[in-house]
């Protein structure tokens, strides 16, 4: 699209000029808009939250920005903080983000808890909101996100739970083994 409206510009800069400038203005945004849709995919790939820092730092800053973004509060519970292997953080975290997406899409909510403990033997992730809920009746099978939550739960031979009924919020618990050699 960009393309086709720089080649009209391009053909009508001799003739009608303003008209030009109409078609490098929508290729520009276009352009912008291509950016920013790039920009989220790259940091879907590799989330820039987990270098360097780890699971429970990229948790607490995630919720940070959530909360700067959308205006819903987030509190944050870290127990248990260790180092953990990228094969279980990368999964845990996009868990945490699809959720995140829920939660600013569908759920209405005014605040949010976050648990991210850890044991000698086990991770959890529980993330809850205040919001409108739904009936879990009726998502069955719906919903790209709610399956590729569980598709990254099951890669890390955890199970994943979500508990929702309409007005009473939801909870999605995530939780997968920490084997003795990671971490």
């Amino acid at each position: 699209a960009t393309t086709m409206q720089l080649s009209t510009a391009k053909a009508l800069l001799e003739i009608d000029p303003e008209r030009a400038k109409v078609h490098i203005a929508e290729a520009e945004q276009l352009a912008k808009s291509v950016q920013k849709e790039l920009s989220g995919l790259i940091e879907e790939l590799r989330p820039a939250q987990l270098e360097g820092q780890g699971l429970f730092a990229a948790v607490h800053s995630s919720a940070e920005i959530f909360t700067r973004r959308h205006s819903i509060p987030v509190d944050v519970r870290l127990r248990g903080k260790r180092e953990l292997p990228l094969t279980i953080e990368q999964p845990m975290f996009r868990i945490l983000q699809e959720a995140f997406n829920h939660i600013a899409k569908h759920s209405q909510a005014t605040q949010v808890t976050i648990t991210l403990s850890a044991t000698n033997d086990t991770l959890s992730l529980v993330i809850h909101d205040n919001g409108v809920g739904f009936n879990q009746a009726d998502a069955q099978g719906d919903g790209i996100g709610l399956h590729s939550m569980q598709e990254r739960i099951t890669q890390i031979n955890g199970k994943l739970k979500i508990k929702s009924s309409p007005e009473n919020g939801t909870t999605i618990s995530a939780e997968c083994p920490i084997r003795k050699d990671e971490g």
